[in-house]
C-alpha cells in the first residue's frame, strides 16, 4: 500500500486520500467502536469513501444525521448491493471479501 493511500475503516477500500480522522493510526477495518468517531478519533476528514460512500464525521455524527456505526453501514450498504459512490474508481475484478481480507492485513 501507498504511504500517501489510506483505508476506509468501514468497508476497507485502499484510497482514500487522507486519514478518515486526525488520528485514526490503523489502516484497517474498525469495529466494537461506537459513534460519533470524533470522539474517539480526532477530527474527521469529511472525505466520503469512493467505494462504500461513508462520509467520515457527517455519517457518525448525531448533529448532522442519525449516528451510524461502521458495522451497521457496511451491513446496510451490502445489502442494498455493494453499489460504489464512485463507479468510476471501482477495480476490475473487485470483490468486497476481498478487499475485507486485504484491510485485516
Amino acid at each position: 500500500m501507498d504511504k500517501d493511500e489510506f483505508v476506509c475503516p468501514c468497508c476497507g477500500y485502499r484510497g482514500l486520500t487522507q486519514s478518515p480522522y486526525k488520528n485514526m493510526l490503523a489502516n484497517r477495518i474498525v469495529r466494537g467502536v461506537e459513534p460519533p468517531y470524533e470522539q474517539v478519533f480526532g477530527n474527521p476528514s469529511y472525505e466520503i469513501c469512493a467505494c462504500c460512500g461513508f462520509e467520515f464525521g457527517n455519517d457518525d455524527d448525531p448533529g448532522t444525521s442519525e449516528p451510524v456505526s461502521f458495522e451497521d453501514y457496511l451491513i446496510n450498504w451490502i445489502d442494498s448491493g455493494c453499489k460504489w459512490f464512485d463507479s468510476d474508481l471501482m477495480p476490475d475484478e473487485w470483490s468486497l471479501e476481498n478487499q475485507l481480507d486485504l484491510a485485516k492485513q
